[in-house]
């Protein structure tokens, strides 16, 4: 439940905001989200993950919507995340690369919690 809501807010706040910047800024110094203290301070062990689930698939649709009219120079924009230059496109790879590493716990949690129950 907390990783849907840690994904939804990484949408909104991390990648919507990351790609705006780096479209409209020149070289845009880009922070990196708290997740940890994001998850405290939000309660996400209290909020409804159907309702994040939603709002995070609003929120991956507008992205995947603006990446899809950008033309290929403005996918060459440099913007600086985590102290170095990367671009609209490596900002796109860093995250495809942290969906890849919430799926990975996602199914270690349900491979674990299978065999708690018994089923493996």
């Amino acid at each position: 439940m907390e990783q849907i809501c840690h994904l939804r807010d990484i949408e909104v706040e991390g990648y919507r905001v990351r790609f705006d910047r780096t479209l409209h800024e020149e070289t845009p110094t880009l922070p990196d989200l708290p997740g940890e203290a994001m998850a405290l301070e939000r309660h996400y062990a209290r909020q409804d993950p159907r309702d994040a689930l939603r709002e995070f698939g609003r929120a991956r649709a507008m992205n995947v919507e603006t990446l899809r009219r950008l033309s290929p120079g403005e996918f060459k924009r440099i913007a600086l995340f985590e102290g170095r230059p990367t671009s609209l496109a490596g900002l796109v790879h860093f995250l495809a690369s942290h969906d890849y590493q919430h799926l990975a716990g996602l199914e270690w949690l349900f491979a674990k919690s299978e065999q708690v129950n018994g089923v493996v």
